[in-house]
């Protein structure tokens, strides 16, 4: 039997059959593999970034230039997860460029491929994979991996009022909350 035979039968962790390069505002939470404490520690009730959080952090602030649409809002590093936001500005020639997609007709494994060429897809994907191979020369650990394979993306609702806001607010409060 292969390893990822039933790939296709876990649940989504994002909204499927959503274009994930529309135009629009998407809350991001990747968390770290084992949910191990990698990222910060608490001193005095503070908490501080480790080499690797420093790490994270770097990337996170380089995301705008993953691609020209891309713009970074609020973000956090915790302990051992991460949020924050990125909005895809409106692109003239978007419809064009990309017609609406009979999703309908699509299976699970034929729109997981489609969304792999998505542009949030890409650029966690890269964000993924670099902080992953920078963390893994510090530690001396090639190959192993540092995040969850999967990780959550929520559309933010631009109809409903103040929920950009809302998120953004959660995220600031994030590290006051934190009970780890």
């Amino acid at each position: 039997m292969k390893a990822n035979q039933h790939r296709y039968d876990r649940p989504f962790h994002r909204q499927q059959w959503w274009d994930y390069s529309a135009p629009g505002s998407y809350f991001i939470t990747i968390c770290i593999q084992d949910r191990e404490r990698l990222l910060e520690h608490i001193v005095d009730g503070e908490m501080h970034l480790s080499p690797y959080g420093e790490i994270v952090r770097t990337e996170i602030l380089k995301i705008p230039d993953y691609h020209t649409r891309a713009i970074l809002g609020e973000w956090v590093i915790m302990p051992d997860h991460i949020h924050f936001i990125i909005t895809l500005r409106e692109w003239r020639g978007f419809e064009i460029e990309r017609p609406a997609l009979r999703w309908q007709s699509l299976t699970s494994k034929e729109y997981v491929a489609l969304r792999r060429r998505m542009i949030i897809p890409k650029i966690i994907g890269k964000f993924k994979m670099l902080t992953s191979k920078q963390i893994n020369i510090l530690r001396g650990t090639p190959g192993q991996r540092t995040w969850l394979h999967n990780y959550h993306a929520h559309i933010i609702n631009t109809n409903t009022k103040g929920e950009y806001e809302r998120i953004a607010y959660y995220i600031r409060k994030n590290p006051e909350n934190w009970e780890g």
